[in-house]
Protein backbone atom coordinates (compact mmCIF):
# COMPACT_ATOMS: atom_id res chain seq x y z
CA UNK A 1 0.00 0.00 0.00
CA UNK A 2 2.82 2.35 -0.81
CA UNK A 3 4.79 3.81 -3.64
CA UNK A 4 7.92 2.56 -1.97
CA UNK A 5 9.98 0.14 -3.86
CA UNK A 6 13.31 -1.26 -3.80
CA UNK A 7 16.25 0.60 -5.51
CA UNK A 8 20.04 0.21 -5.54
CA UNK A 9 21.26 2.35 -2.60
CA UNK A 10 18.10 2.31 -0.61
CA UNK A 11 18.50 2.13 3.44
CA UNK A 12 16.74 -1.52 4.17
CA UNK A 13 16.10 -3.46 7.15
CA UNK A 14 15.61 -6.95 7.43
CA UNK A 15 14.46 -9.24 10.24
CA UNK A 16 12.35 -12.39 10.94
CA UNK A 17 9.85 -13.28 13.44
CA UNK A 18 12.39 -16.56 14.13
CA UNK A 19 15.50 -14.99 14.88
CA UNK A 20 18.60 -13.24 13.77
CA UNK A 21 18.33 -13.13 9.64
CA UNK A 22 22.01 -12.65 9.92
CA UNK A 23 22.36 -16.11 11.66
CA UNK A 24 22.43 -18.56 9.17
CA UNK A 25 20.13 -20.83 10.92
CA UNK A 26 17.14 -18.77 11.38
CA UNK A 27 14.57 -19.85 8.86
CA UNK A 28 13.97 -16.84 6.46
CA UNK A 29 11.22 -18.41 4.52
CA UNK A 30 9.13 -15.18 6.39
CA UNK A 31 11.67 -12.81 6.71
CA UNK A 32 10.63 -9.11 6.38
CA UNK A 33 12.32 -6.17 4.53
CA UNK A 34 11.39 -3.01 5.03
CA UNK A 35 12.44 0.70 3.76
CA UNK A 36 14.49 2.69 6.91
CA UNK A 37 12.83 4.65 8.73
CA UNK A 38 9.77 2.56 8.37
CA UNK A 39 6.30 4.00 7.51
CA UNK A 40 3.39 3.21 9.40
CA UNK A 41 0.58 1.39 7.63
CA UNK A 42 -1.67 -1.63 6.62
CA UNK A 43 0.86 -4.08 5.47
CA UNK A 44 0.85 -7.23 3.34
CA UNK A 45 3.29 -9.97 2.26
CA UNK A 46 3.95 -9.78 -1.32
CA UNK A 47 4.54 -13.20 -2.31
CA UNK A 48 0.86 -14.39 -0.71
CA UNK A 49 -0.97 -13.46 -3.81
CA UNK A 50 1.19 -13.38 -6.93
CA UNK A 51 -0.66 -12.17 -10.59
CA UNK A 52 1.26 -13.65 -13.46
CA UNK A 53 3.75 -11.35 -15.66
CA UNK A 54 2.01 -10.00 -18.97
CA UNK A 55 1.37 -12.32 -21.66
CA UNK A 56 2.57 -12.15 -25.18
CA UNK A 57 -1.13 -11.59 -26.05
CA UNK A 58 -1.57 -8.96 -22.82
CA UNK A 59 1.84 -7.22 -24.15
CA UNK A 60 1.16 -7.14 -27.85
CA UNK A 61 -2.69 -5.16 -27.34
CA UNK A 62 -0.95 -2.84 -24.61
CA UNK A 63 1.61 -2.23 -27.67
CA UNK A 64 -1.54 -1.37 -30.07
CA UNK A 65 -3.06 0.71 -27.66
CA UNK A 66 -0.46 2.97 -26.85
CA UNK A 67 0.80 3.31 -30.51
CA UNK A 68 4.30 2.57 -29.62
CA UNK A 69 7.44 0.30 -27.73
CA UNK A 70 7.03 -0.35 -24.42
CA UNK A 71 9.97 -0.79 -21.67
CA UNK A 72 10.62 -3.47 -19.90
CA UNK A 73 10.72 -1.18 -17.22
CA UNK A 74 7.28 -0.18 -17.83
CA UNK A 75 5.67 -3.42 -17.79
CA UNK A 76 7.79 -4.27 -14.44
CA UNK A 77 5.98 -1.15 -12.68
CA UNK A 78 2.58 -1.85 -14.46
CA UNK A 79 3.19 -5.77 -12.93
CA UNK A 80 4.15 -4.12 -9.33
CA UNK A 81 1.17 -1.80 -9.94
CA UNK A 82 -1.42 -4.52 -10.66
CA UNK A 83 -0.03 -6.78 -7.60
CA UNK A 84 -0.82 -4.13 -5.24
CA UNK A 85 -4.36 -3.42 -6.70
CA UNK A 86 -4.90 -6.82 -5.99
CA UNK A 87 -3.68 -7.73 -2.73
CA UNK A 88 -4.71 -4.75 -1.47
CA UNK A 89 -8.48 -5.72 -2.57
CA UNK A 90 -7.89 -9.52 -1.85
CA UNK A 91 -6.34 -9.20 1.57
CA UNK A 92 -8.64 -6.40 2.54
CA UNK A 93 -10.07 -8.53 5.93
CA UNK A 94 -7.11 -9.31 7.06
CA UNK A 95 -5.02 -6.34 6.66
CA UNK A 96 -4.56 -4.42 9.78
CA UNK A 97 -6.90 -1.14 10.10
CA UNK A 98 -6.15 2.19 10.86
CA UNK A 99 -8.45 1.75 14.27
CA UNK A 100 -6.79 -1.45 14.90
CA UNK A 101 -3.25 0.33 14.90
CA UNK A 102 -4.38 3.23 16.54
CA UNK A 103 -5.78 1.02 19.60
CA UNK A 104 -2.17 -0.50 19.66
CA UNK A 105 -0.56 2.21 19.54
CA UNK A 106 -3.05 4.01 22.55
CA UNK A 107 -2.37 0.73 24.32
CA UNK A 108 1.59 1.09 24.48
CA UNK A 109 1.24 4.63 25.85
CA UNK A 110 -1.54 3.50 28.58
CA UNK A 111 0.87 0.85 29.39
CA UNK A 112 4.00 3.45 29.30
CA UNK A 113 2.00 5.80 31.93
CA UNK A 114 1.37 2.50 34.16
CA UNK A 115 4.56 1.94 34.39
CA UNK A 116 5.54 5.54 35.19
CA UNK A 117 2.71 5.22 37.90
CA UNK A 118 3.89 2.38 38.82
CA UNK A 119 7.73 3.39 39.03
CA UNK A 120 6.93 6.40 41.08
CA UNK A 121 5.00 3.91 43.87
CA UNK A 122 7.57 1.65 44.18
CA UNK A 123 10.18 4.94 44.81
CA UNK A 124 7.79 5.90 47.16
CA UNK A 125 7.42 2.42 48.98
CA UNK A 126 11.33 1.51 49.19
CA UNK A 127 12.92 5.09 49.30
CA UNK A 128 13.74 5.41 52.59
CA UNK A 129 14.13 9.12 51.75
CA UNK A 130 10.19 9.10 51.16
CA UNK A 131 8.95 8.40 55.03
CA UNK A 132 4.46 8.14 55.98
CA UNK A 133 4.23 11.36 57.64
CA UNK A 134 1.41 9.88 59.60
CA UNK A 135 3.19 7.55 61.45
CA UNK A 136 3.34 7.92 65.22
CA UNK A 137 6.42 8.49 66.79
CA UNK A 138 7.65 6.29 69.54
CA UNK A 139 7.88 2.93 67.20
CA UNK A 140 9.20 1.95 63.49
CA UNK A 141 5.97 1.69 61.76
CA UNK A 142 5.68 -1.27 59.19
CA UNK A 143 6.59 1.54 56.16
CA UNK A 144 9.99 2.00 57.98
CA UNK A 145 11.13 -1.19 58.77
CA UNK A 146 10.71 -2.68 55.21
CA UNK A 147 12.71 0.80 53.98
CA UNK A 148 15.56 -0.13 56.59
CA UNK A 149 15.80 -3.81 55.78
CA UNK A 150 15.93 -2.37 51.68
CA UNK A 151 18.42 0.33 52.82
CA UNK A 152 20.90 -2.51 54.91
CA UNK A 153 20.49 -5.15 52.28
CA UNK A 154 20.68 -3.57 48.89
CA UNK A 155 23.82 -2.22 47.14
CA UNK A 156 23.32 1.54 46.60
CA UNK A 157 24.43 1.38 43.07
CA UNK A 158 21.47 -1.20 42.55
CA UNK A 159 19.24 0.82 44.39
CA UNK A 160 18.66 3.28 41.78
CA UNK A 161 14.99 3.27 39.34
CA UNK A 162 15.46 4.65 36.32
CA UNK A 163 12.74 4.45 33.95
CA UNK A 164 13.44 6.31 30.63
CA UNK A 165 10.47 5.93 27.90
CA UNK A 166 10.50 9.00 25.82
CA UNK A 167 12.12 7.22 23.13
CA UNK A 168 8.47 5.01 22.93
CA UNK A 169 6.13 7.56 23.47
CA UNK A 170 8.06 10.07 21.19
CA UNK A 171 7.28 7.82 17.82
CA UNK A 172 4.06 6.53 19.18
CA UNK A 173 2.17 9.85 20.18
CA UNK A 174 3.68 11.56 16.76
CA UNK A 175 1.71 8.18 14.80
CA UNK A 176 -1.19 8.47 16.47
CA UNK A 177 -1.43 11.96 16.14
CA UNK A 178 -1.34 11.02 12.33
CA UNK A 179 -3.46 8.69 12.04
CA UNK A 180 -6.27 10.33 14.18
CA UNK A 181 -5.89 12.49 10.46
CA UNK A 182 -6.44 9.52 8.60
CA UNK A 183 -9.57 8.21 10.09
CA UNK A 184 -11.23 12.01 10.59
CA UNK A 185 -14.81 11.39 9.78
CA UNK A 186 -15.93 12.63 6.17
CA UNK A 187 -15.77 11.35 2.58
CA UNK A 188 -12.74 9.48 1.84
CA UNK A 189 -10.89 8.97 -1.81
CA UNK A 190 -10.28 5.32 -2.37
CA UNK A 191 -6.87 5.23 -1.19
CA UNK A 192 -6.28 1.82 -3.20
CA UNK A 193 -7.29 2.90 -6.67
CA UNK A 194 -5.37 6.36 -6.19
CA UNK A 195 -1.55 4.74 -5.09
CA UNK A 196 -2.85 2.32 -8.62
CA UNK A 197 -2.71 5.23 -10.90
CA UNK A 198 -0.27 6.67 -8.71
CA UNK A 199 2.72 4.11 -9.41
CA UNK A 200 1.54 3.97 -13.03
CA UNK A 201 1.46 7.67 -13.71
CA UNK A 202 5.19 7.68 -12.12
CA UNK A 203 6.29 4.83 -14.30
CA UNK A 204 5.06 6.34 -17.37
CA UNK A 205 6.27 10.01 -16.53
CA UNK A 206 9.80 7.86 -16.25
CA UNK A 207 9.58 6.71 -19.75
CA UNK A 208 8.31 10.17 -21.26
CA UNK A 209 4.98 9.71 -21.66
CA UNK A 210 2.60 12.59 -20.62
CA UNK A 211 -0.51 11.50 -19.56
CA UNK A 212 -3.28 13.51 -21.34
CA UNK A 213 -6.52 13.91 -19.52
CA UNK A 214 -9.61 14.22 -21.78
CA UNK A 215 -12.12 17.32 -20.69
CA UNK A 216 -15.46 16.75 -19.77
CA UNK A 217 -17.03 17.52 -22.89
CA UNK A 218 -14.97 14.95 -25.12
CA UNK A 219 -14.78 12.10 -22.24
CA UNK A 220 -15.80 9.25 -24.40
CA UNK A 221 -14.48 10.92 -27.60
CA UNK A 222 -10.52 9.74 -28.99
CA UNK A 223 -8.90 10.15 -25.35
CA UNK A 224 -5.50 10.05 -26.17
CA UNK A 225 -3.07 7.01 -26.19
CA UNK A 226 -1.57 7.06 -22.77
CA UNK A 227 -5.30 8.02 -21.51
CA UNK A 228 -6.31 4.52 -23.13
CA UNK A 229 -3.36 2.74 -21.87
CA UNK A 230 -4.29 3.04 -18.18
CA UNK A 231 -8.02 1.98 -18.91
CA UNK A 232 -6.48 -1.37 -20.91
CA UNK A 233 -3.75 -1.70 -17.80
CA UNK A 234 -6.98 -1.84 -15.32
CA UNK A 235 -9.15 -3.95 -17.69
CA UNK A 236 -6.01 -6.49 -18.14
CA UNK A 237 -5.73 -5.73 -14.52
CA UNK A 238 -8.50 -7.44 -13.40
CA UNK A 239 -8.77 -10.08 -14.98
CA UNK A 240 -5.01 -11.14 -13.90
CA UNK A 241 -5.97 -10.33 -10.19
CA UNK A 242 -9.33 -12.51 -10.69
CA UNK A 243 -7.22 -15.21 -11.55
CA UNK A 244 -4.48 -14.93 -9.21
CA UNK A 245 -7.04 -14.80 -6.21
CA UNK A 246 -8.81 -17.73 -7.86
CA UNK A 247 -5.05 -19.66 -7.53
CA UNK A 248 -4.78 -18.51 -4.02
CA UNK A 249 -4.80 -19.41 -0.55
CA UNK A 250 -7.50 -17.63 0.54
CA UNK A 251 -10.73 -18.94 1.96
CA UNK A 252 -13.58 -19.60 -0.74
CA UNK A 253 -15.91 -17.19 0.91
CA UNK A 254 -12.88 -14.52 0.70
CA UNK A 255 -11.87 -15.58 -2.57
CA UNK A 256 -16.00 -14.62 -3.46
CA UNK A 257 -15.94 -11.45 -1.33
CA UNK A 258 -12.55 -10.29 -3.32
CA UNK A 259 -13.17 -11.59 -7.27
CA UNK A 260 -16.41 -9.26 -6.76
CA UNK A 261 -14.78 -6.11 -4.76
CA UNK A 262 -11.76 -6.38 -8.18
CA UNK A 263 -14.67 -6.34 -10.37
CA UNK A 264 -15.59 -3.23 -9.37
CA UNK A 265 -12.53 -1.64 -10.14
CA UNK A 266 -13.01 -2.28 -13.86
CA UNK A 267 -14.23 2.09 -13.44
CA UNK A 268 -15.93 3.99 -15.83
CA UNK A 269 -13.94 6.41 -18.23
CA UNK A 270 -15.44 9.42 -16.18
CA UNK A 271 -14.45 8.18 -13.14
CA UNK A 272 -11.14 7.46 -13.95
CA UNK A 273 -10.77 11.29 -15.31
CA UNK A 274 -11.64 12.48 -12.05
CA UNK A 275 -8.94 10.49 -10.10
CA UNK A 276 -6.46 11.77 -12.76
CA UNK A 277 -7.64 15.35 -13.29
CA UNK A 278 -9.05 15.73 -9.33
CA UNK A 279 -7.18 13.58 -6.27
CA UNK A 280 -4.05 14.77 -5.61
CA UNK A 281 -1.94 12.15 -7.05
CA UNK A 282 1.82 13.78 -5.78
Amino acid sequence: MTEWTVKPGDALRVFSPKGDPRDPKTDLSQAYIVPDPFTLQPSYLSDFIATPPFSVTERTKLVSVLGKEISDTLYEQADRAINELVCTIALDNRLATWKSIESQLQLILDTCATIRKSAQDLISLTSPNIIDASVTRGALSADQLVKKMLLDQVDPQEYALKVHLKGITGPCTKALADIKNKIKKGRKPDTTFRLFLLRLINAMNAEGLEIKVPSNENVFDNVHPTFSFIIALLDIGVEKGKAAIEASALEAKEKQKAIKALSQYRKSTRSIVHYLRDSPLK
